[in-house]
């Protein structure tokens, strides 16, 4: 059994922004736990999968794409999800001036993913272009990958880019906020859902730790005031069981992006 717990997330927002977001998630982990534990943030998706594979954190929490990476490198465990991770969306965005216009109008200008192995911010987003007829490198002046969700919006808000793709959840806790303004951006497009996020261990971690965690993921509730606050920082009502069989949409997506076809030119395998 380790000494600690490492805790890894993805860098899919600011360090400030991830450590304000964990905080007391990790409290609440130790505690229950009764074990020291540690948040670490990445410095990229890339890095991510790196310190999974070769063991650097106990536990991570996954996009869909790089659940299905780092499987293909050591095996994982899904643990649990937020309820809302069933469900997940992308959202274009693009400057309030673009207003009722459509996706198709924006031909010829500029295009914001969100890192390469995102699952809202790239893969999905360009899948679903992708179905719209819509091949990035050909249709777009420019098509670029941003540092996280946040960034991507603030490309978008500061006219960096014409368009940009983003992780739903985030897209409405900006605009919740005020971190976003309607007066500033627009959602142009949000995509029908699909599972993501999900809360994973290696299989090479103690099944005694894995359940422990498990357990304390799932004990969260909103009759208890402390538990509350923890899932409400995760934009969350519940935390669930899951399986791999919930990402059956993400693996046709990453088959399609690795099978070749012209929606995945221009995009390394990873």
């Amino acid at each position: 059994m380790p000494s600690r717990l490492r805790i890894e997330v993805l860098p899919d927002l600011s360090r400030d922004a991830l450590e304000k977001r964990y905080l007391s998630l990790v409290q609440y982990l130790s505690a229950k736990l009764n074990m020291p534990c540690e948040l670490v943030i990445p410095q990229s998706y890339e890095q991510f999968v790196e310190d999974i594979a070769n063991g650097r954190a106990e536990l991570g929490l996954f996009g869909g794409y790089t659940f299905m990476v780092a499987s293909e490198r050591t095996k994982l465990v899904p643990l649990v999800m937020r309820d809302i991770d069933r469900h997940f969306t992308t959202v274009f965005l693009a400057s309030a001036r673009h207003r009722d216009q459509t996706l198709e109008s924006f031909q010829g200008q500029r295009l914001a993913f969100g890192p390469r192995l995102s699952t809202s911010g790239h893969l999905m987003a360009r899948d679903f272009l992708q179905q719209k007829g819509i091949v990035p490198e050909q249709f777009f002046k420019e098509v670029r990958y941003s540092n996280g969700h946040d960034d991507t919006a603030r490309l978008v808000r500061d006219g960096e880019v014409d368009l940009g793709a983003a992780n739903g959840v985030t897209i409405k806790r900006m605009f919740a906020s005020g971190e976003l303004k309607e007066s500033e951006a627009v959602r142009v497009f949000e995509s029908p859902p699909y599972a993501d996020y999900v809360w994973a261990m290696r299989e090479s971690t103690p099944a005694a730790l894995r359940a422990a965690v498990r357990a304390a993921f799932l004990s969260l509730t909103q009759m208890d005031e402390a538990d509350a606050r923890v899932l409400a920082d995760q934009d969350a009502e519940v935390f669930l069981p899951v399986t791999k069989e919930e990402f059956r949409k993400v693996e046709e997506a990453v088959r399609k992006l690795r099978g070749g076809d012209q929606s995945a030119r221009g995009t390394p395998r990873p």
